[in-house]
């Protein structure tokens, strides 16, 4: 059975429908920031808190299990919780877990403090792709997903930059001021323009909600595309780990400098978002992710043999990064434009499923990145080169001919 949008979607007046869109909308900046801002000031936050990179490394990793932990155990439950209740919430405690951080030098409390931003907002994403699923039409939603993409694209575009220079002027307690202030202005709109947009709350039933991720887990296709979507934005999370090291270690870049590379790469990546946005009027998004990652395989093979070669090179580094970012900036909005249009009749367990998939695979890298010493290009390319042939593995295995719309019916 085909799903519409709740009743409160025909009630909406354009101006009230602009307002939530533009409110939710102005989160997905922030929540791409989320560790980017932050990256920067890993280097500096490792002498100042006396720890050693690879401890210093696991705030992103901290983060990132928060992050998935909250899209997913959250995104369960907002069918039987609502939508306005468990949103505005977690942006008052990611907005007070900022500001605690302001003023802890503890590490172990930083770590903490880092999982519960990454819990906080991984509930408010997935909350709002539901919210989405609720107020718009499916024609609509589809063509808002490389939207969503783009903005949240705008944190890593942005976020280094920023981060950057509030480390290189202020430190690192800046960074969280910066989160602090930001989410208090969006959580001050959701307060005030945001109502509750879910269709009848259902109580909450373990077994209903078992059958619920059953449902989509048995989605092969579904299952594909999350996991490819997880496996190329591993890929920006590399390159946010490991790069501040050896970019500032190895190829005595300032921090500074580093953020104007990190600047770069976002706005590749963005363009590339808007790029996507025009190819899916063209074609579909299997055969974009297909051949996206065929080619990217392709040339970061290439860049890895040439680093053995050129051991010093960091144009190499740079190449490979920026067809890193391009990979990711068609897979993931191809993948959200797919699997947000399909399942729509448990869209709360739908976009639970998905976020879980997308970033507990990420989260599992940023952890394992940990461990590994960045200190040549041949290294970090390798691990691009690992990520997208796992990508191409699970569209290759998991991917079906079947029809996609009798997925988009369910």
């Amino acid at each position: 059975m085909t799903q519409t949008p709740s009743p409160l979607a025909d009630t909406l007046s354009p101006k009230r429908l602009n307002l939530i869109l533009f409110t939710i909308l102005s989160l997905f900046p922030l929540i791409g920031m989320g560790i980017d801002l932050l990256a920067p000031s890993l280097p500096a936050m490792s002498i100042a808190l006396e720890a050693s990179s690879s401890i210093t490394k696991n705030l992103i990793a901290s983060y990132m299990v928060g992050y998935v932990s909250g899209n997913f155990f959250i995104g369960l439950l907002t069918d039987c919780l609502g939508r306005r209740k468990v949103f505005t919430i977690s942006l008052f405690l990611f907005v007070l877990a900022s500001v605690t951080s302001i003023f802890t030098t503890s590490l172990f409390l930083l770590l903490l403090l880092r999982f519960i931003q990454g819990l906080t907002f991984g509930a408010a994403g997935v909350v709002s792709r539901a919210i989405f699923s609720d107020i718009l039409p499916l024609k609509r939603l589809i063509q808002l997903a490389p939207t969503m993409a783009g903005l949240w694209g705008i944190g890593p575009v942005i976020g280094p930059a920023i981060g950057g220079y509030l480390q290189f002027y202020f430190g690192w307690q800046a960074c969280y001021v910066f989160f602090a202030i930001y989410g208090l202005l969006v959580f001050l709109g959701a307060y005030f323009f945001i109502p509750e947009t879910g269709n009848n709350p259902l109580p909450f039933n373990s077994r209903q909600i078992k059958q619920n991720v059953l449902t989509v887990v048995k989605c092969r296709h579904f299952m594909g595309i999350g996991i490819a979507m997880g496996l190329t934005y591993a890929s920006i999370i590399t390159f946010h780990v490991l790069c501040p090291f050896l970019l500032q270690e190895i190829f005595h870049q300032s921090v500074v400098q580093y953020g104007h590379i990190a600047l770069s790469m976002g706005i590749f990546f963005l363009i590339n978002t808007f790029a996507c946005r025009y190819a899916l009027k063209y074609s579909t998004p299997e055969r974009i992710i297909q051949y996206l990652l065929i080619g990217s395989f392709i040339i970061l093979f290439l860049c890895l043999l040439l680093s053995l070669l050129y051991a010093g090179s960091l144009a190499l580094v740079l190449i490979a990064s920026y067809f890193a970012f391009m990979t990711s900036a068609f897979v993931y909005p191809c993948g959200l434009a797919r699997c947000s249009s399909m399942l729509r009749s448990v869209a709360g367990t739908n976009a639970a499923v998905m976020m879980l998939l997308a970033s507990g695979i990420t989260a599992v890298v940023s952890y394992l990145l940990s461990f590994i010493q960045a200190n040549t290009p041949a290294k970090l390319i390798s691990v691009y080169v690992v990520l997208t042939v796992l990508g191409l593995m699970a569209k290759t295995v998991l991917f079906k001919k079947t029809s996609v719309i009798e997925e988009m019916e369910r």
